[in-house]
């Protein structure tokens, strides 16, 4: 079962080092040569390593929970957290990948000078992140239970539970990795090593009490507890430090608590078809929220002009209309 993966992955990155290197020589002859200097390499190594410092915390601390998960409850509540852990992966997988080039715009932004707009980029990025992943992780966490049955099977539907907790998690756990991309867009990336460190220590204090009394949901509660303060010294941080303005962060978490306590209360007295039609009037309701009370003129306008633009024009139609003009 490993060695497929193994195999894939190793052959994708020989694939890819190939690529790359063609590419390189292609875009940048003569500039791409196996020495470096004595200084590249110092800088190189410097923001390197805290990077992989962070990824370093992060993956043990998830495989210690699990560990300590099924040494005190059992695999079945570890496969009962992995079915909802899975569903949270998917939460943030959109966020994630549009939060991930929004570190190089960050970088070009703060080496120019400008910190006021680094600023207003990392608070708007921020804001429309919360916005982003608020409605899917909502529709997930109504949406569990079919879910679960249709991927996992009916044997795992005690996970709906957990996946409710989870997508709350979820949100907190994107809302940090903007903070922490902050930090390397602008090169502290020992501050968002340290940061890490502090929800580091609080994930396993917190574990190694509710982990063994609450099983698999408190390993859930394990996630919010400690990401929720992480993301509080975030903010702060980015407010003091970056000098990060948060606006309209009011009316996004009142919509937050609505949406979420109101997908607990319906979560107990309603049960299929009913739930998933009452759910989805919830989740264009809160989209609907967003757009007025979060979205600024800006964009808003810029919304309704790229929706335009891609219907007037589908991206087929684009693709072969600059083909042929290039050509």
């Amino acid at each position: 079962a490993l060695l497929g993966p193994l195999a894939a992955s190793v052959l994708g990155l020989t694939v890819l080092t190939i690529a790359t290197l063609k590419l390189s020589r292609r875009r940048f002859p003569g500039l791409l040569r196996p020495r470096f200097s004595r200084d590249l390499l110092q800088e190189t190594f410097g923001l390197a390593l805290p990077a992989f410092l962070i990824g370093l915390l992060v993956g043990p601390a998830y495989w210690w929970a699990n560990t300590l998960l099924a040494r005190s409850s059992g695999f079945a509540e570890v496969a009962i957290f992995g079915v909802a852990f899975s569903l949270t992966q998917m939460i943030m997988l959109v966020p994630s990948n549009l939060s991930i080039p929004a570190v190089s715009f960050l970088s070009e932004t703060h080496s120019s000078g400008d910190l006021r707009q680094f600023g207003r980029l990392v608070g708007d990025n921020f804001r429309l992140m919360w916005a982003i992943v608020l409605p899917i992780a909502t529709g997930c966490a109504i949406l569990s239970r079919p879910v679960i049955h249709l991927l996992f099977g009916t044997q795992y539907e005690r996970a709906s539970h957990l996946v409710l907790v989870m997508s709350f998690a979820a949100i907190l756990m994107i809302l940090n990795s903007v903070v922490i991309n902050a930090t390397f867009g602008c090169g502290y990336l020992w501050h968002g090593f340290l940061i890490t460190l502090g929800w580091l220590v609080l994930f396993i204090v917190i574990g190694s009490l509710l982990i063994p009394a609450r099983g698999a949901m408190g390993l859930a509660y394990t996630f919010i507890l400690s990401y929720a303060p992480q993301v509080l010294v975030g903010a702060v941080y980015s407010a003091v430090v970056l000098g990060v303005p948060f606006k309209k962060m009011g009316p996004l978490l009142a919509i937050s608590v609505l949406a979420f306590g109101s997908v607990v209360a319906l979560n107990r007295v309603l049960h299929g078809t009913p739930l998933l039609a009452v759910g989805c009037i919830l989740i264009l309701l809160l989209v609907a929220s967003e757009w007025i009370w979060v979205c600024d003129e800006g964009e808003r306008a810029e919304v309704i002009s790229r929706c335009l633009t891609f219907l007037r024009q589908p991206p087929g139609i684009v693709g072969a209309g600059v083909t042929a003009g290039g050509n």
